[in-house]
């Protein structure tokens, strides 16, 4: 692993569909380089047939349109938030001198985009 890039996994919807990995299909992965100018690679794109949607009265699958998706359907998109979320990791990895597992959440609001770091562990190698 390049620990000069940030390697991320991105689903649509509430985070279990990527978390739990009991839904046939791949998340969007991506690799992002750390440093200037924060060059994007696109391993793959999502293919994960549900998502879950959070809804009054708790959680419920839906059926992902990626043709109706921003991160599918506009590249542009899909590396500018790939540039945020690297931005962010770079930031906790600084601030623990290590580098992380992270999850989060991100939040697109009419008053912008909110990225919420839900949890971060230190990664751990195994010989």
């Amino acid at each position: 692993e390049d620990a000069g890039s940030a390697y991320l996994e991105v689903c649509v919807g509430l985070g279990e569909t990527l978390a739990s990995a009991d839904q046939p299909g791949t998340p969007y992965r991506l690799v992002v380089q750390k440093a200037s100018p924060h060059k994007v690679k696109i391993l793959s794109l999502a293919s994960f047939s549900f998502g879950l949607e959070d809804v009054a009265g708790g959680p419920v699958p839906m059926r992902i349109d990626y043709s109706r998706e921003h991160l599918s359907s506009d590249q542009a998109f899909l590396e500018q938030l790939a540039r945020e979320l690297a931005s962010v990791a770079s930031t906790v990895e600084g601030c623990y001198g290590t580098p992380m597992d992270m999850e989060g959440v991100v939040l697109e609001k009419s008053t912008g985009r909110e990225i919420h770091l839900v949890q971060a562990r230190p990664i751990v190698e195994h010989f």
